[in-house]
């Protein structure tokens, strides 16, 4: 068993087949992260702006938006209006491995809030198309204290439909 370990740690981590799709905006990591993922699984780019533009907010919702970036909530219904499947899921930590990949992830990072994609887990490491720093890897202890650090993490499950038209 522990020889299986060893090898599964030795496997490279792989960058995605397209690199992530960049935030533009302080408040839209979000919108990249999910570009990036319906990117990843249909096969063609997916743009934020397209995404934004299928959620219907009040000046006061996108005021709120622009001050603290958009939420899970917010997240699923540009995805449902992009035509793909959303729910947002919270998963304990120990189960990261069951994550359909890639996955929009939320991250507590010191400089706040954060959106991301898990790409690949490998081994002790976690492979991120991430919409500000590109793609990158982590240990799986620093993935863990951003993503869970209270024991859950909370990931927005997305399934599509290659054929819908955003």
């Amino acid at each position: 068993m522990m020889m299986g370990a060893t090898v599964v740690a030795a496997q490279p981590v792989r960058a995605p087949a397209q690199p992530p799709v960049a935030q533009i905006n302080r408040f839209d990591c979000g919108a990249a992260a999910l570009a990036t993922v319906l990117t990843l699984r249909r096969g063609r780019d997916v743009t934020p702006r397209a995404l934004i533009s299928g959620l219907v907010l009040t000046d006061a919702q996108q005021a709120a938006v622009h001050d603290r970036g958009y939420s899970l909530y917010e997240l699923a219904l540009m995805a449902r209006a992009a035509g793909a499947q959303a729910v947002v899921r919270r998963f304990d930590a120990k189960s990261l491995h069951q994550l359909s990949l890639p996955a929009l992830v939320y991250l507590s990072l010191p400089t706040g809030p954060h959106f991301s994609v898990v790409t690949e887990v490998v081994g002790d490491r976690v492979a991120l198309a991430d919409p500000s720093q590109g793609f990158m890897v982590w240990p799986r202890p620093q993935f863990l204290a951003a993503w869970a650090s209270s024991g859950a993490g909370y990931t927005l499950a997305v399934t599509v439909d290659p054929d819908a038209s955003v």
